[in-house]
């Protein structure tokens, strides 16, 4: 289980095809299973990339909010899996990421 100390989303977000020339030759943009080894230079390049976006979780988080709550009027959950009414916070994930 991995869970991130930080969180941001990016609205435009960025092609990956288009990077290669930022990360100094390195293609994120290739195929690639369910993970890809970048270097530690490459991940810091990220980051900053990242942090200097305009930052769009609030308008990320409004608009799972409102599916959450269109499928609460549609099937009566939010997370109909989870058999969840409410949608997740930071408490639930707490629960969660503690096994409690």
């Amino acid at each position: 289980m991995l869970a991130a100390s930080e969180c941001r989303f990016v609205s435009p977000g960025f092609p990956l095809r288009d990077l290669k020339g930022y990360l100094n030759g390195v293609r994120l943009d290739k195929r690639f299973r369910t993970f890809k080894y970048i270097d530690a230079e490459t991940a810091k390049k990220l980051l900053d990339l990242l942090r200097e976006a305009p930052d769009a979780t609030e308008e990320y988080v409004s608009e799972i909010r409102r599916l959450e709550s269109l499928n609460v009027t549609e099937f009566g959950y939010a997370y109909k899996n989870w058999k969840r009414v409410s949608g997740f916070d930071w408490e639930s994930a707490r629960r969660y990421l503690e096994g409690t």
